[in-house]
């Protein structure tokens, strides 16, 4: 490339002094294809095209200046502004039902606890279980189908497989109160669908009984059983359960405002988050890593090419880095007893020191997977599970609300 000292290249500082934002979402914009960083052969500085930059200053002052001034639109806008009462946003992460991810995560520091919280408002003391049911068969049977055509299934497309087998109507739901009991056989069986991608390359068939669903996911992705380890998965699903009105949430609750099923709700969040710039950006990330690609080659390689979404422009709400991905990197360290963890996180200092110093979720849902020794694709798989929590409990809201759920509303990014 260019000299840096050309007016057409701009440093990382410079570029976030032109777009008025902070070198966290800067990188934000990065991992989410709304910049391409380049690297300089002689000084190793990442560097941006002034054009391109510039370009993305005109459409966020564009965003800013219209978002004030669309006029309400009937009783809907009101709710809308309301906000939802399942997650709040804080500098120190999100608060569930008014309750601190970092008081969740010591107690109870179980998912199933969690979840029944989101979903009924309600927090036990005493650890929750659910029961392990049978799957439907019909479920191993159609994944086996999709194996057959395509051998790494996507994830998403699994969890979506389990909402169109174990799926019912509204109408059912609310007749014979199965709402959360559904939820329930649905998570279990997402978890049970991991075991394609751990050795056994099979959905793990579980015994009748109750079983804690962190164990199921260790046990069907190979992992060992360890206490800490069941703490750390515990601390991931927690972490990852809700983080407001984001837009694949967003999609749930439409979808619960026009009268559909817990199934469809869930494929319709299911398939906002297979976004390029949302589910995808964990994947990619991992596949940067694995890739060892760092230090020289990996900026163009981060995030392929793809803008001109409005929601991926949205501002990160966590300045200096998301405090879940902080918490999970600090229990990951505790578990990591071969270095896998101290070792990517070296790597990814080589390539971006704001990367490991102000951290995305993304890599903190890496380095879990890495302590816990999880198979690649794990880390996403792991956060859309956790996310199909929040997704019920959104539904159950919406379904409560008097006034349907607007379709136009700008959307928290993630």
């Amino acid at each position: 490339m260019r000299s840096p000292a050309h007016p057409a290249y701009l440093t990382s500082q410079e570029a976030a002094r032109l777009l008025k934002v902070k070198q966290q979402t800067l990188y934000s914009y990065v991992s989410r294809g709304l910049l391409q960083r380049q690297q300089d052969a002689a000084s190793g500085r990442s560097m941006y095209e002034r054009v391109e930059v510039e370009r993305l200053a005109g459409r966020r002052r564009a965003a800013a200046s219209t978002a004030g001034t669309m006029p309400a639109r009937g009783p809907t806008s009101h709710r809308l502004a309301a906000g939802s009462a399942v997650c709040q946003l804080t500098s120190a992460g999100p608060r569930y039902r008014g309750r601190a991810l970092a008081t969740l995560l010591e107690h109870p520091g179980r998912f199933e606890n969690v979840a029944e919280m989101l979903w009924a408002g309600l927090l036990m003391d005493e650890p929750v279980q659910w029961p392990a049911e049978p799957l439907p068969a019909a479920l191993p049977a159609c994944l086996g189908a999709l194996q057959a055509q395509q051998p790494h299934v996507p994830v998403l497309r699994m969890f979506s497989l389990v909402c169109i087998v174990m799926g019912q109507s509204a109408r059912v739901e609310l007749r014979d109160g199965t709402t959360t009991r559904l939820a329930r056989r649905m998570l279990m069986a997402m978890a049970c669908t991991l075991g394609v991608l751990g050795p056994r390359q099979s959905v793990l068939e579980q015994a009748a009984g109750e079983a804690a669903i962190g164990q199921v996911i260790l046990q069907a992705l190979g992992a060992e059983l360890r206490p800490q380890a069941l703490r750390l998965v515990n601390a991931l699903l927690i972490a990852c359960a809700d983080h407001g009105l984001v837009a694949s949430t967003t999609a749930v609750r439409i979808a619960a405002s026009a009268g559909s099923g817990l199934g469809a709700c869930l494929m319709a969040g299911l398939s906002v988050h297979a976004g390029h710039r949302l589910g995808g950006s964990v994947d990619r990330l991992e596949d940067l890593l694995c890739e060892g690609l760092v230090p020289r080659t990996s900026a163009n390689r981060l995030m392929p090419a793809g803008r001109g979404s409005r929601l991926a422009e949205d501002e990160s709400p966590y300045a200096d880095g998301d405090p879940r991905a902080r918490m999970l990197i600090e229990l990951a360290l505790q578990v990591d007893e071969r270095a896998a963890v101290s070792q990517l996180l070296d790597r990814m200092r080589l390539h971006d020191v704001d990367a490991v110093d102000q951290p995305g979720l993304e890599l903190g849902l890496l380095v879990a997977a890495r302590a816990l020794g999880l198979p690649r694709r794990s880390a996403g798989a792991l956060w859309v599970l956790a996310r199909c929590a929040g997704w019920v409990a959104h539904a159950i809201e919406q379904r409560l609300n008097v006034v349907p759920m607007p379709v136009r509303q700008r959307h928290r990014r993630e």
